[in-house]
């Protein structure tokens, strides 16, 4: 009964409020022009205009805060330097989305339910609190599917009239009213802004479709809807600006749309992100273009992973629309977009089609997308996963952007090693294993772990194994094979800069149970190196017909062996070995006695499971932007 009253004292202010500043011009004896142009009309029926306007606003509002939930999440996190320890993070806020009440669906951010040991959510207006559970997550997108089973929660509001509408892209300017619990109260706080810019946008680890809002979000406030004035919903809430204030960012509702048809098609799975495998050059320079041939459109294409185009092709459209030289398209009236935002679009096995310049002929190529599997992975939980091996104190871990952070900080990528750093932003396009059936990782010595046995070695930071005893690495699986099949008197492990550091076989097994004691470990190797370590490297399956056109514009002219290697060619007996790894049945388990554990010539034959599929995406490198946190508690 007060929202009434309270909506008459507001539009009581603002009469009163215009009234005296038209008094003020008219003594002043100002162009009465300008009071017209800025709108405020003083008649009767425009009162009553934004009277009815400004009430329907309240009451859609009112509907649509019944929608908004409180996650409590409480997280548990593992370590990637010391994968076996587990650490607590405490009890964290976010904000959810009722958009679906048949179907019992809320929607939020991947970041608020991750590696979440407990989830709790809370309706506005109740002070119960009811546990949930996460039926999707979508790391690339930053969102996640949650629900409650239990009845009473959705006693009340589980009617179709209810729902969430989503609203298409919104106009530059229009009004954007965030709704969420942020931090600095236990109620629904409501805040309210324009929507400033639209472009594509660093997520976690993809470029997508953004909304730029100076509505105020702080942590919180993730995952919690953002309302136009007709009552439906333009995004969620994801990102802010640590340094200024009003400054936020919201998923679009094209994007949400675009993660929910995809959880549709692969049947609950979040469907990947897709990329081009292409790496292009902006042509903004003028001797650049006259030199091409070019005037004000298109970019220079310099690298490829795979795909029909060729180096030093000149992009000029994608799907018929037509890039400037700086790789934008036009989005709408004189709005410009990155030409990714089409491909984006797309899901795994899908095409888009590049109208090109080549050797002064126009063309047109079709090129198929894939799901940007990169060399060094992105995010906890999703296409990586604490994993280590220890022998004799040495620490081997897949390099992975979680652990760069747990090394070297936020600012790894001026503190890491070059080597490093180039196979973060550059290992897709150096390598030739990409989307074979033999996966590649990038194996490093994280720590070494003291004792008498690895004596007068020491290592200043992330370092590089490329062989063991004289074989190649690829991955951990394989990785772990060697070392079971090793039959030598001393373990060899090569560095990528070429020095060795040698262990002895019997003082190796003699030392583990010291190095478990001292450090707390159960096993010397990670209980997920077994036959469903993941190593699909799609959340879906490919369209076969995809994958043999990308298999066949990869390898053109390069011959089996070469498809191995980067860097070598290896002989037909370690051929032959790594290709029936994935026929090798499990390593014995981790409590065999210590005089079998390297000796065992023969491994218990143990049923193959299929393994699970994941998505994975390679994240562009794009110029540097503002360091953005989440929006979580």
């Amino acid at each position: 009964m007060e929202a009434p009253d309270n909506i008459q004292q507001q539009q009581q202010l603002l009469l009163e409020q215009q009234k005296r500043m038209y008094e003020e011009k008219m003594q002043n004896n100002d162009d009465l022009e300008w009071w017209k142009n800025e709108n405020f009309n003083l008649s009767t029926e425009s009162y009553q205009v934004q009277n009815e306007k400004l009430e329907k606003t309240h009451k859609l509002l009112i509907k649509g805060r019944k929608n908004v939930v409180k996650l409590y999440t409480s997280p548990s996190i593992r370590s990637f330097s010391y994968p076996w320890q587990v650490r607590n993070s405490g009890t964290k806020v976010g904000s959810g989305l009722i958009f679906d009440h048949k179907k019992r669906r809320i929607l939020t951010n991947a970041h608020c339910v991750a590696n979440s040991a407990s989830l709790c959510v809370q309706r506005y207006g109740t002070p119960l609190k009811y546990e949930a559970r996460v039926l999707v997550i979508g790391h690339q997108a930053d969102l996640a599917l949650i629900t409650v089973d239990d009845p009473a929660f959705w006693e009340d509001i589980n009617t179709e009239e209810n729902d969430c509408i989503f609203s298409s892209l919104p106009p530059l300017q229009s009004h954007a009213t965030v709704i969420g619990f942020p931090t600095g109260g236990d109620n629904l706080s409501i805040t309210r802004g324009v929507v400033s810019r639209i472009e594509m946008r660093n997520y976690v680890n993809s470029t997508l479709l953004c909304i730029q809002i100076d509505a105020q979000i702080i942590p919180g406030n993730s995952g919690g809807p953002a309302f136009n004035d007709d009552g439906k919903v333009i995004g969620i809430a994801f990102q802010y600006l640590p340094n200024l204030p009003n400054v936020g960012f919201i998923i679009p509702t094209e994007v949400i749309q675009h993660f929910l048809e995809g959880v549709e098609r692969n049947k609950g799975i979040a469907a990947a992100v897709c990329f081009t495998g292409l790496s292009f050059q902006y042509v903004e320079n003028a001797s650049h273009r006259q030199l091409l041939k070019i005037e004000k459109v298109g970019m220079l294409l310099i690298d490829k992973i795979f795909g029909n185009l060729l180096p030093g092709d000149v992009a000029i459209a994608i799907d018929g629309h037509s890039i400037s030289r700086d790789g934008t398209c036009i989005l709408r009236d004189d709005e410009q977009i990155n030409f990714n935002y089409f491909v984006r679009q797309k899901f795994l096995g899908d095409k888009v089609t590049f109208t090109v310049l080549r050797n002064g002929e126009q063309i047109d190529v079709d090129h198929y997308l894939y799901d940007g599997n990169c060399l060094v992975p992105d995010v906890n939980g999703y296409n990586c996963e604490p994993t280590y091996i220890m022998v004799g104190g040495l620490l081997f871990i897949p390099l992975s952007m979680p652990h760069l952070r747990e090394w070297y900080g936020d600012d790894w990528s001026q503190k890491a090693p070059f080597r490093v750093l180039m196979d973060v932003f550059h290992g897709n396009y150096n390598r030739k294993l990409i989307l074979e059936d033999i996966p590649e990782e990038v194996i490093c010595i994280s720590h070494i772990l003291p004792h008498k046995i690895n004596l007068g070695y020491s290592i200043s930071h992330v370092t590089q194994v490329t062989h063991f005893n004289d074989k190649r690495v690829f991955n951990m699986f394989q990785f772990l094979s060697l070392i079971f099949d090793c039959q030598e008197d001393y373990f060899r492990f090569k560095t990528v800069s070429n020095h060795e550091m040698i262990l002895s076989k019997n003082a190796v097994v003699s030392s583990m149970n010291d190095l478990f004691q001292q450090h707390g470990l159960t096993a010397w190797y990670s209980p997920n190196l077994d036959t469903n370590y993941q190593y699909k490297l799609t959340s879906e399956k490919m369209p076969e017909i995809t994958k043999k056109f990308i298999r066949d514009t990869i390898y053109v002219g390069v011959d089996e062996k070469e498809r191995l290697s980067d860097d070598c060619k290896l002989p037909d007996s370690e051929l032959l070995h790594v290709a029936e790894l994935s026929k090798t049945p499990l390593p014995p388990p981790v409590n065999t006695p210590q005089d079998q554990v390297f000796d065992q010539q023969t491994t218990p034959q143990v049923e193959q499971t299929t393994t699970p599929q994941v998505e994975e995406a390679k994240p562009q490198v794009e110029e540097t932007k503002p360091q953005v946190e989440e929006t979580q508690q």
